[in-house]
């Protein structure tokens, strides 16, 4: 039997997250945090099932009675943040009037990397609009495995932020952002090359 109560037990842990991680956005810049947990979270029940008893005065298998306890066995529920299936939901810069998302894209990306960082880090840190555009502008411009090369990387955030109206990025700023994704483990550098981690799963009971 599926553990419904611990599944949104799970969701509204996911809630109060995204809430956190949107304190302090303003109009336009606030966004759904619902729409965010659903685009970014999948969140599967735990399960109980009755287990058999041996009887061993008996040699017989049972469920239950009033001599023998029911064993349970439960199967523990999983969590997965997947970058790709945010990604597919939050539109290009020129469409950005038509979100699915409400407020500027980066903003879901801002508020998907703090619940990122909480649930599976279990770390706490506020994130910006750096941080947020890279990681938009790393997905939304990858190409095969997930990777992208660290200087287009730079060349496309800063692109993504003149379409949101945010100023360019220096080198160093985009260095320290990429810093940041990398203890975070939204990503992996080698060689100049960028690989983006897709998704994480997390066991919880």
């Amino acid at each position: 039997m599926r553990d419904e109560i611990a599944k949104r037990a799970k969701i509204q842990e996911l809630r109060r997250a995204a809430r956190d991680g949107a304190q302090g956005l303003v109009a336009p810049m606030r966004v759904d945090v619902d729409a965010v947990v659903a685009a970014f979270a999948t969140v599967i029940a735990p399960e109980t099932d009755d287990v058999p008893r041996i009887d061993e005065r008996a040699g017989l298998v049972i469920i239950g009675g009033p001599d023998f306890t029911t064993g349970i066995s439960r199967k523990p529920g999983n969590l997965v943040l997947n970058w790709r299936k945010l990604t597919a939901v939050v539109p290009d810069v020129a469409i950005a009037a038509a979100a699915a998302l409400s407020g500027p894209p980066w903003v879901g990306f801002m508020v998907a990397l703090y619940i990122w960082n909480r649930i599976w880090r279990g770390a706490e840190e506020r994130l910006s609009d750096v941080e947020a555009s890279v990681m938009y502008a790393l997905w939304k411009h990858r190409g095969d495995g997930n990777r992208i090369a660290e200087d287009v990387g730079l060349a496309k955030t800063n692109a993504a932020r003149k379409g949101f109206g945010l100023a360019p990025l220096t080198n160093a700023a985009y260095q320290r952002a990429l810093d940041t994704l990398l203890r975070i483990e939204c990503v992996k550098l080698v060689g100049g090359v960028i690989e983006l981690r897709e998704s994480v799963r997390i066991s919880y009971s």
